[in-house]
């Protein structure tokens, strides 16, 4: 049996955009090859119900990328998916696969696309991944408190939030990713707004003239809430 390689592709936004072939959907009775998982939220607290979640065969050249639908289906109350689909000839020797999940982007926190990709898949296989997580929605509202001393200093400034989201769901305080990061001058809007993940522990890193340093202990955001944040250069 082949080996197959796993990977976590939040923001693979350039081929999710390629041209898509929608077929019937298949029942599969054979050599079947079922992926299944979990979706989570609330910093991995509470299941995701009702997420649609697309299998799509992905191929062709990097100038010209394809991609075909093989199964779809939906979370249940527990957040969990179940897909089978048969890999035909063609498939199995060409391109990848991924598991794309699909969330009310009024209520969620997403970064680009939320999909796994799995490489050299092979038939009659099952496979359970992790969970992955796709927080809550709430907002940031940055306020530079000082914005002319950075324009005198000219130096740099930034500001970077990090928390759980994908198959990063053990929070820390020196945690990386699954928020934004805002480069700050000394001239234009001295105040942003911004999404943020909700209803889980959230750290804000500040870097001035390249000495970072961390919020002293983490946040939390209500979903649905704004908070503000004070910055002082």
């Amino acid at each position: 049996m082949k080996r197959y390689l796993l990977l976590a592709l939040p923001a693979l936004a350039a081929l999710a955009a390629a041209c898509q072939k929608e077929a019937p959907m298949p029942v599969c009775t054979n050599d079947c090859t079922t992926l299944s998982g979990r979706l989570v939220t609330a910093g991995g607290q509470a299941p995701i119900e009702g997420a649609a979640v697309v299998v799509k065969w992905h191929y062709g050249s990097a100038s010209w990328p394809k991609a075909r639908v093989k199964t779809r289906g939906k979370t249940d109350g527990n957040g969990r998916y179940s897909l089978s689909f048969r890999i035909d000839d063609p498939e199995l020797h060409e391109g990848y696969f991924t598991v794309g999940y699909e969330v009310d982007q009024q209520r969620y926190y997403s970064i680009g696309e939320n999909q796994v990709a799995f490489r050299d898949l092979p038939r009659d296989t099952a496979i359970t991944t992790r969970d992955y997580l796709i927080p809550r929605l709430a907002w940031a509202r940055l306020v530079f408190m000082n914005q002319p001393r950075l324009q005198a200093d000219g130096g740099s400034f930034f500001t970077e939030f990090g928390s759980c989201y994908g198959f990063n769901t053990t929070f820390r305080r020196d945690i990386l990713g699954g928020g934004s990061v805002l480069f700050w001058y000394g001239t234009g809007s001295p105040e942003r707004t911004l999404p943020i993940p909700a209803d889980q522990p959230l750290m804000l890193r500040i870097s001035r003239n390249s000495a970072g340093r961390a919020t002293a202990d983490s946040v939390f955001v209500p979903a649905g809430t704004t908070r503000t944040f004070p910055l002082v250069y």
